[in-house]
């Protein structure tokens, strides 16, 4: 609790906790994906490799946390302690330099903001010329405007 005076339980704002139950939802999203699998008759790896970049999330779920003050989310890392232990999933730490999501939570300083950035837009020239869709050469003119 975040006081003593509050006897109800109340919405957690800690990174931590907001990455541990970030992490136990992406579980349910992988175990749906297997089902799907599964009833398509396509292989799905085992273990599916859970990144994350968080450090107490890690810790929660490599078990490695020897004492822990986040006891109001143990039963959600209890989940994804068990997923772990039936060797569904597997923590995999992803840094900065090659997370896609940091572009959208952290202020990325110049040359990671462009690798981050090449990772997920892409030259659709291809695509463009394949749907009928001819590209548009810039003039003089729209240079100017800019």
């Amino acid at each position: 609790m975040a006081h003593p005076d509050i006897n109800e339980g109340h919405a957690d704002v800690s990174s931590a906790a907001c990455e541990i139950y970030g992490a136990a939802q992406a579980t349910f999203a992988l175990l749906y994906l297997s089902y799907c699998a599964d009833e398509m008759g396509i292989e799905f790896e085992k273990p599916t490799v859970l990144e994350m970049d968080n450090a107490a999330a890690e810790v929660f779920a490599k078990d490695t946390a020897m004492n822990s003050k986040l006891r109001h989310i143990d039963q959600r890392q209890h989940w994804v302690k068990t997923l772990r232990d039936k060797r569904l999933i597997k923590a995999k730490h992803v840094g900065t330099k090659k997370n896609v999501a940091d572009i959208f939570t952290k202020a990325l300083e110049g040359d990671t903001f462009k690798t981050v950035r090449d990772m997920f837009l892409h030259d659709c020239t291809d695509v463009c010329v394949q749907g009928g869709i001819s590209k548009v050469e810039e003039t003089s003119q729209d240079s100017n405007e800019l």
